[in-house]
């Protein structure tokens, strides 16, 4: 029996992971670092401490890490100032529709906390979730389990009794490994035969799933 719903951020309520990646893409041809989009499937879903670690693992210890994000930050943000932070289709709709149902609602993020509640609070969406988890809070995030094991205990609800919808490969290990009822909604990777053991369902899109929810889960 489903009992709560978890939330991945980026890629899943926000149209943001295509715009990191384009991010990337720019600044890697701006400071001439070969490889630099081999990085970012990888990187997805990873926290701060762990990218720096892919990054330090790919260019050297002495990579500056923090001057390249800083950098991307730039961009990203100005993106977002000149179309604003994107909404997922559906997030408004599956949110209301679990507000109503009274099913308690989590947001699992490997973004930093700061970051994440602003993004939040800019599209009037932070009073849907009961709690929030970000990246910063663990010491390793997404492929790691501990992440989801967290956002279990703050619920009150067992792994098995949890949905997490994810839409990066670490994002649906992590879950997985964590012991939930994980469904994929694809983003910039598509499902696949290595992901098959780490998603339940898949859907198009938060949609999609709200029909699921209505007719199969929360009926």
């Amino acid at each position: 029996m489903i009992k709560a719903i978890a939330f991945d951020m980026d890629g899943v309520l926000f149209d943001t992971e295509r715009i990191s990646k384009s991010t990337w893409t720019q600044v890697g041809k701006e400071w001439n670092l070969p490889g630099v989009e081999s990085l970012l499937n990888r990187a997805m879903g990873l926290n701060y401490e762990d990218t720096r670690a892919l990054f330090f693992e790919k260019y050297g210890n002495d990579f500056p890490y923090d001057d390249f994000r800083t950098r991307c930050s730039e961009i990203f943000d100005g993106e977002l100032l000149k179309e604003g932070l994107p909404m997922k289709p559906g997030v408004l709709e599956i949110l209301s529709y679990l507000k109503e149902a009274k099913i308690p609602v989590v947001l699992s993020t490997s973004t930093r906390r700061v970051k994440t509640i602003a993004h939040l609070k800019e599209v009037g969406i932070e009073d849907y979730f009961k709690v929030v988890v970000t990246g910063d809070t663990v010491k390793h995030s997404k492929p790691n389990p501990e992440i989801y094991c967290n956002t279990c205990k703050a619920l009150g609800t067992d792994p098995q009794e949890t949905i997490a919808i994810e839409d990066s490969p670490n994002g649906l290990q992590s879950a997985r490994r964590a012991g939930m009822f994980v469904v994929m909604i694809p983003d910039q990777v598509a499902p696949n035969k290595e992901l098959e053991p780490f998603y339940d369902r898949v859907f198009n899109s938060l949609i999609d799933l709200k029909e699921w929810l209505c007719t199969d889960v929360f009926k």
